[in-house]
């Protein structure tokens, strides 16, 4: 009896042993192993299902063995592919596999890519990238926007890139060397510095420590600033009927500043018709204080001097010193005009008590006056 047991538990593991050998390629596992060698993510559609793999990563995707038919052990799948440095997704792929195996295929790169931002203020409506004369087709569809950008994937190779504003202008960057499987950023950015005087008289301006420009009534200046400025570069302004300032650019924020300097009050003009020197001018738009001295030196006879001033009344006492003086009262000054104040044969002998010096003296609704 005990034989007869060995033998048929032998007999069972001869059998359970030609079943393992005679095993079919149905029970294993049919694979593609996708590898991105590109220096960038990568998304892969096959079959309905997307998968994405960074740079240098490797994943599968399992086939169910139903799809080999009529005793076929190898077919052909389509795939796509998206990422910057890969060819258009809409450039469909191929793989032979094999049933009951796992292909193993490399993603590699088509190529080396050029990102090209635009920070420059106007939009670029144009853009061409090519080697040798022909410029070929422009590369967008719409315009790129201010901080926007474009990834356009070349060979290998040294090129020139044209880019046209919607201003028109053009602009050519050559010598842009492009590498497999590397990204080559070239940002489109200059420093430009525009300005257009619509006041009544010349004004000036200074850009950081460069001399003093003027620019004549209904002047435009339009300059691009070279590598002498650096990101941030002071502005300083000043006319007859501009209050001085400084402003500054902050060229890393922006690269284009458009200034359109509109006047921003009158002027009043006191003219010394006199034999002596005018020592003192008050100018106030108060009815009971005359405020500060504003005159730092003095007028000689036959000469003129002005302030800037908001629009508006304003009453002006002038001193002299042979000790007399004159008060005008209630000159309407306009916008971006000047009025003349002839200090002449009206003058009288001054009281001194008259006028009092004020340190702390506050403008009438913060009026400002200022010397020009």
């Amino acid at each position: 009896m005990k034989k007869i047991l060995v033998l048929m538990l032998v007999l069972s593991l001869a059998l359970l042993f030609v079943g393992c050998g005679d095993d079919k390629d149905d029970d294993k596992v049919t694979q593609i192993s996708f590898k991105n060698t590109t220096n960038g993510e990568i998304t892969i559609m096959i079959d309905g299902t997307e998968n994405t793999l960074v740079a240098g990563e490797t994943n599968g995707y399992t086939f169910d063995n139903n799809i080999f038919v009529n005793d076929q052990n190898q077919i052909i799948v389509n795939y796509n592919v998206m990422g910057i440095f890969v060819a258009p997704a809409n450039m469909e792929r191929t793989v032979t596999i094999n049933k009951g195996k796992t292909t193993q295929t490399e993603i590699l790169a088509d190529g080396g890519v050029i990102s090209l931002r635009n920070d420059y203020y106007f939009a670029i409506e144009d853009i061409r990238i090519y080697t040798g004369t022909s410029t070929g087709n422009n590369l967008i569809s719409q315009p790129l926007a201010t901080g926007e950008t474009i990834f356009v994937l070349k060979d290998p190779a040294t090129y020139t890139i044209s880019v046209r504003l919607e201003t028109d202008e053009m602009e050519f960057m050559s010598d842009v060397v492009v590498t497999d499987n590397n990204l080559t950023p070239v940002i489109y950015d200059k420093k430009v510095f525009a300005l257009e005087n619509k006041t009544a008289s010349a004004i000036t301006y200074k850009l950081d420590n460069e001399a003093t420009n003027t620019v004549a009534v209904n002047g435009i200046v339009n300059r691009e600033l070279g590598e002498e400025f650096g990101a941030m570069v002071d502005f300083n302004y000043n006319g007859l009927y501009l209050f001085a300032e400084t402003l500054t650019l902050d060229y890393e924020a922006q690269s284009y500043y458009a200034f359109e300097m509109n006047a921003q009050g009158g002027a009043i003009f006191v003219v010394n018709n006199t034999s002596d020197n005018i020592t003192g001018v008050y100018i106030t738009q108060s009815a009971t204080n005359w405020g500060p001295d504003y005159m730092a030196g003095s007028i000689t006879p036959g000469s003129n001097f002005a302030w800037t001033v908001q629009e508006g009344l304003w009453n002006v006492k002038i001193v002299d010193d042979a000790g007399y003086a004159s008060e005008v009262m209630n000159i309407t000054v306009h916008l971006n005009q000047s009025e003349y104040v002839d200090y002449g044969d009206k003058r009288v002998k001054s009281n001194p008590n008259n006028i009092q010096i004020e340190t702390n003296y506050i403008p009438v609704n913060g009026a400002r006056v200022e010397a020009n």
